[in-house]
């Protein structure tokens, strides 16, 4: 999966932006999950349990409805509704 796949995959399944600092057709691991991760995780914890091992060493971060970089502990909630 591309960096790209990744990024449209997390989007339309979690509800979530994130940018990877990559190029956009570098590859990654493959995104398995099939359900949306829960609204009471913070931004680290989806990171840390989804993402991350995904994307190695990687840079990623999860952008709020302003466009700008959430804080990690934030709540997904917080951030699914900066999107409105």
């Amino acid at each position: 999966m591309t960096v790209k796949e990744l990024e449209k995959k997390v989007w339309d399944q979690d509800r979530v932006r994130i940018v990877l600092r990559d190029r956009s057709m570098a590859t990654v691991g493959k995104y398995t999950y099939q359900k949306a991760v829960q609204e009471t995780w913070s931004i680290k914890k989806f990171l840390d349990n989804r993402i991350n091992r995904l994307v190695n060493d990687k840079e990623v971060v999860v952008l709020d409805g302003k466009g700008e970089i959430a804080h990690r502990g934030t709540l997904l909630k917080t951030i699914r509704l900066s999107y409105n």
